[in-house]
């Protein structure tokens, strides 16, 4: 991992920025869309063996 800046953080950051002042429930379409995708992955992580 790298503390380096590029420049694409910034496009980034703007991006998210502009979504959110241009719809107030991005974020929790956003935070839903990562739930599904967190308990999707975690399907695979039970299914492991040890």
């Amino acid at each position: 991992m790298t503390q380096d800046r590029r420049p694409d953080h910034a496009q980034y950051l703007a991006h998210w920025l502009k979504l959110l002042k241009d719809d107030g429930r991005a974020i929790f379409t956003a935070a839903g869309n990562a739930s599904e995708a967190a308990a999707y992955l975690k399907k695979f992580a039970d299914c492991r063996p040890d």
